[in-house]
């Protein structure tokens, strides 16, 4: 395995796991709860937090539209396809 080297940015970690393009935009805070029963990515309403704790979470179109929209941003102009 090779170790990479500072100022090496190939997109990749040494476990060869693929870095994800991001990018950050202005938005606003928005509170959790309102959101926590309509999202469908979150099975127990009760302790949603369980959701969040391995990491990486799928979250579908409609569930990062509804926290985008939450947040002050609109979906479709910020996230075209």
């Amino acid at each position: 395995m090779k170790r990479r080297q500072h100022g090496d940015h190939t997109g990749e970690h040494d476990d060869h796991t693929k870095l994800l393009d991001r990018r950050y935009l202005a938005s606003r805070e928005a509170p959790i709860k309102p959101l926590i029963e309509p999202l469908t990515f979150i099975r127990n309403k009760t302790h949603w937090g369980a959701a969040f704790r391995f990491g990486f979470v799928r979250v579908p179109e409609a569930d990062f539209a509804r926290i985008a929209e939450a947040m002050g941003r609109e979906f479709a102009r910020d996230f075209p396809l």
